[in-house]
């Protein structure tokens, strides 16, 4: 199993653009912040954003 330190750099994003582009970024940190803000998300919320890796080819899917 591999592991990442939740000190990498990680981006939060739309996971739905409006404007059928790229996605639009709304939150930047750790990924240990990036988390904590999700976290804090509605549960509705939380299904319309994902976490990109900025460093690591790695995403975390609102699954």
């Amino acid at each position: 199993m591999t592991t990442y330190p939740l000190s990498e750099p990680a981006t939060i994003h739309d996971a739905e653009p409006s404007d059928d582009t790229t996605s639009k970024a709304v939150g930047q940190g750790t990924l240990e912040e990036c988390i904590a803000i999700v976290a804090d998300y509605s549960t509705d919320r939380q299904r319309s954003v994902f976490i990109q890796m900025d460093d690591i080819d790695l995403r975390f899917d609102p699954k």
